[in-house]
């Protein structure tokens, strides 16, 4: 008995506790509903109103032009009536006697369509006197003889669009084809082997650092020594184009003169560090090596 009617009183309070969520559910939505309605009301005012405004606007420019046209209609009129009144005592100005056109046939003076077809014009232009700035010719002459003694030619100021090709779109070819270097070093088959740069304080700019930053990115992508110089000596300039044949014995890539921190000497490194491995080579062992190669 006792346990029936413990049930029946649970079923009556799950019940009202039931009404009383779905009561609670109900007036959310109200609420919601409400102001879905506020809202809803509120943006429709705002239509009518803006539509109302252009209406107001519309109607404003109409009644504009009429008014306008009622004033070229009375200044019509008048303007009528003034040549009425001229053409009456008979002061209207004559009218100017045209004197004939020449004929086609005796024009014969042909006029250029474009300045510079005209040959009267004077060109403005004028022949440096020297292909190198002073710092370039100083250092072309202190090269030249080192690159004769290793059997390499030097192309002077070549665009980089001369001896890269384009792989890409216009756009990739328009990133190199207004660049150059300084000197490129070439063998036999005038293959390029090596490019020198000669950098001066103008490589010190935000904008020369960015150029050359992709200068020596493109260099590295097709393979090519790039060498910048700022200082130089007859054995440095020497030992550069030494190692401008020899390439890495563990990864291909090419040797480059590079500097130890400790002791300030100098030896012969991988491009490819720190990819590579390779701890490079004494001076000594890689003229041996150039030496007997040659």
């Amino acid at each position: 008995m006792l346990l029936f009617i413990s049930i029946i009183i649970s079923l009556i309070v799950g019940y009202i506790f039931g009404i009383r969520l779905r009561a609670t559910a109900l007036k959310s939505v109200i609420r919601e509903n409400k102001k879905l309605r506020k809202n809803e009301k509120y943006f429709l005012s705002k239509i009518y109103s803006l539509t109302s405004e252009y209406r107001n606007r519309i109607n404003q420019r109409k009644k504009n032009f009429e008014d306008l046209k009622d004033i070229y209609k009375l200044r019509e009129t008048q303007l009528l009536d003034e040549l009425q009144l001229l053409k009456e005592k008979g002061s209207l100005p004559q009218k100017e006697t045209l004197k004939p056109k020449a004929d086609k046939q005796t024009q014969t003076v042909v006029k250029p369509s474009k300045p510079w077809q005209n040959r009267d014009i004077p060109l403005p232009y004028k022949l440096n006197e020297s292909l190198l700035t002073k710092r370039e010719n100083k250092f072309f002459c202190v090269l030249r003889p080192i690159a004769n003694r290793h059997g390499l030619y030097i192309a002077v100021k070549p665009r980089m669009a001369d001896f890269i090709e384009n792989l890409g779109s216009k756009y990739s070819f328009y990133r190199i084809s207004q660049k150059h270097v300084d000197f490129l070093l070439c063998g036999d088959d005038m293959k390029p082997i090596m490019a020198l740069e000669l950098d001066d304080s103008t490589h010190e700019r935000e904008d020369r650092k960015a150029r050359d930053e992709l200068v020596s990115k493109i260099y590295k992508e097709v393979g090519l020594k790039l060498v910048q110089i700022y200082e130089y000596d007859d054995e440095i300039l020497d030992l550069h184009l030494m190692l401008a044949k020899m390439n890495c014995k563990e990864c291909g890539s090419f040797l480059v003169l590079r500097q130890n921190s400790k002791d300030k000497s100098y030896f012969a490194g991988c491009s490819g560090f720190p990819r590579c491995h390779y701890k490079g080579m004494k001076l000594s062992d890689a003229k041996r090596i150039y030496e007997s190669v040659v």
